[in-house]
């Protein structure tokens, strides 16, 4: 019987940082002219999105935008929807972060408060969205 023994590079995963920071964005949604005000908000949603993320020195900088989805009731109780981004960044400061890290982050709204001003102007208020698992993985 003959055994092969093969010599190959091993690589691995070693998290160097794992975390959660938060971003605070307020915001007023005020209808364009041509939509019809807004008797009752039926539904708000806020869906993050990461557009951008990297890891400079001892810092990390993380961008991206919220699509906001409204549904509401309005002028003679006909359903209706409107959309808007809203765009934010957030920079991390980290000790002792290596060269040639990989980040992951992922992006997930905590809360979110609605109300209504006026017909035509609605504010999120408290809109707090936290970026979780910001992780530098250096691979070896």
């Amino acid at each position: 019987m003959e055994q092969n023994i093969q010599t190959k590079p091993l690589s691995y995963i070693d998290v160097v940082y794992s975390g959660s920071a938060e971003q605070t964005a307020d915001c007023d949604v005020t209808l364009p002219e041509y939509y019809p005000d807004i008797n009752k908000i039926l539904k708000c949603s806020l869906l993050p999105g990461i557009d951008s993320s990297s890891a400079s020195g001892n810092r990390i900088t993380v961008g991206g935008t919220i699509l906001i989805r409204i549904i509401y009731l309005g002028a003679n109780d006909k359903i209706r929807g409107f959309e808007q981004s809203l765009p934010f960044d957030k920079t991390i400061d980290v000790n002792d972060l290596p060269d040639g890290v990989c980040l992951y982050v992922k992006a997930e709204v905590i809360q979110h408060i609605s109300s209504i001003k006026t017909p035509r102007v609605r504010p999120i208020t408290r809109k707090r969205k936290r970026i979780l698992n910001i992780k530098k993985i250096s691979p070896q």
